[in-house]
């Protein structure tokens, strides 16, 4: 992205401000480059949306979990790493306000389920030879009487089962898919384009080329302080806000 600035030109101790209208910015803070946080090309998107600053790009590629860009889908040269433990993921995953609640509704479940089938299962043992002595009074033999009583221990112990399963899974399911996929994202720019200082230095003198005076030109450069009229200013750059909560759960 190009953008407006200041540039002062200097000949014989007098100075003018000229403003170049094609510096490169940041696609995503909108800032020039530095020497500390300099510009780089890293994809195949070509005009203004070309250059972003390396530390913002990390930020943004941190941020949205994904290493190719969002607009020429260019597959970026990273190297991921798990961003939390296992234990430490499981602990952030039970304090998040959302998942808390929806640990609480399973775990009212859990033990609502428990009482019943424990209910079920300790009538069926502690009663059994209340139900033989019943059903021979109707003429039902022993052997129906006990295996009618398993095979109905049997469903209710496969239900509690299947549904504490599905309890289970409904709760490991969505964490493990946020922690399997929560990296911390390096971007390595092994043979990729760099805007750093040295191309700055040529950047620069491609851009300044048209404003370049000589001493036959000096005066029709308007003094603009002589005037009375301020120095066009550059806005203040954007600032990036990283925030992790943007593509994790918490």
């Amino acid at each position: 992205m190009t953008g407006s600035t200041s540039v002062a030109v200097k000949s014989n101790d007098e100075s003018w401000n000229i403003t170049n209208t094609n510096t490169p910015l940041c696609r995503i803070c909108q800032g020039p480059s530095a020497a500390t946080n300099y510009l780089v090309s890293p994809c195949n998107c070509k005009g203004t949306l070309a250059f972003v600053h390396f530390s913002c790009l990390e930020k943004w590629l941190n941020t949205s979990s994904r290493i190719s860009c969002e607009l020429c889908s260019f597959q970026y040269d990273t190297l991921q790493t798990r961003r939390y433990s296992l234990l430490e993921s499981l602990r952030l995953w039970i304090r998040h306000p959302v998942n808390w609640r929806h640990l609480q509704v399973d775990f009212f479940i859990f033990t609502l389920l428990s009482i019943v089938t424990l209910g079920f299962v300790l009538i069926c043992v502690f009663g059994l030879e209340y139900f033989i002595i019943e059903g021979k009074k109707y003429g039902v033999s022993q052997m129906w009487t006990k295996g009618v009583l398993n095979f109905f221990m049997t469903v209710i112990i496969v239900g509690y089962t299947g549904s504490m399963v599905f309890l289970l899974k409904e709760q490991l399911r969505p964490w493990y898919y946020w922690w399997t996929n929560t990296y911390n994202i390096k971007l390595r720019l092994s043979g990729q384009k760099a805007f750093a200082n040295a191309d700055r230095k040529e950047f620069d003198e491609i851009m300044l080329k048209p404003y370049r005076v000589n001493e036959n030109s000096r005066q029709d450069i308007p003094d603009v302080h002589a005037a009375g009229e301020s120095v066009p200013q550059r806005c203040p750059s954007r600032k990036f806000y990283a925030d992790p909560s943007y593509n994790t759960v918490l």
